[in-house]
């Protein structure tokens, strides 16, 4: 299976020059607070867990870090996060196999088999991750699809 990971050209250029895809958080759990940013639907857990770090990563990964990175099995979902919702003219869909990842050192997590109630539906988002929360390789990254709406 192919998922896609749709990012700006700014996004594009560190990690072609620093080679990996750094996550925004080296840890893979979340402990959340009783102040309403997530709904009580049974998604969460009481205390710290990874459960609820695809939870809160799900809601909004710039506010709930995460060791994961964001990706989707359809390409035009990745597009529309490579445009930033067309504020771009410009950006890169990275493409990973699935098939080719070493499945002992990655985990593939399906946001909509642990969150009963996805902030974004349409993405089937697919958080990809380490078991040991570094980087991301860009060897690990199949294809790169410069995106060019001008």
């Amino acid at each position: 299976m192919m998922i896609y990971r749709g990012i700006n050209d700014e996004m594009f250029s560190i990690i072609s020059e620093k080679k990996v895809i750094h996550p925004k958080a080296h840890e893979f759990s979340i402990i959340f607070s009783h102040d309403g940013s997530i709904s009580y639907d049974g998604s969460a857990t009481y205390g710290k867990s990874e459960r609820n770090a695809v939870v809160g990563h799900q809601i909004d990964s710039s506010v709930f870090k995460t060791s994961g990175i964001s990706t989707t099995p359809h390409i035009e979902r990745a597009k529309y996060y490579a445009l930033n919702n067309n504020r771009y003219n410009k950006g890169y869909i990275l493409e990973f196999d699935t098939n080719k990842l070493d499945l002992n050192e990655y985990e593939l997590i399906v946001v909509s088999e642990i969150v009963k109630s996805p902030k974004i539906p349409d993405d089937s988002e697919i958080i990809l991750r380490r078991f040991d929360n570094n980087s991301i390789p860009y060897k690990q990254i199949t294809n790169v699809i410069e995106i060019d709406e001008k």
